[in-house]
């Protein structure tokens, strides 16, 4: 989406198929157990998540965007390599 960001659309998915599709890419992404050779530590790299829904009507996409991206820091602030 930008930057180091990424979007993931799932049309049509409730707020528990989107958290189990974000803790499915969250899991594979630890898996692949990934340590950058500049990175002055030896943690290897994760990822943390945002998900947001909304129905056709409720919400725009700037403030769906908005809302995931919330999410995605609240994430970041508790820990990183998290939903």
């Amino acid at each position: 989406y930008g930057g180091e960001e990424i979007a993931v659309i799932l049309p049509n998915t409730p707020i528990d198929g989107a958290k189990q599709t974000a803790e499915r890419i969250r899991k594979n992404i630890e898996n692949l157990d990934i340590k950058p050779d500049h990175a002055k530590t030896s943690y290897p790299v994760t990822i943390s998540l945002g998900v947001a829904t909304a129905n056709h009507a409720s919400l725009s996409h700037e403030e769906l965007i908005k809302k995931a991206d919330d999410a995605l820091y609240r994430a970041k602030k508790n820990g990183r390599n998290r939903l």
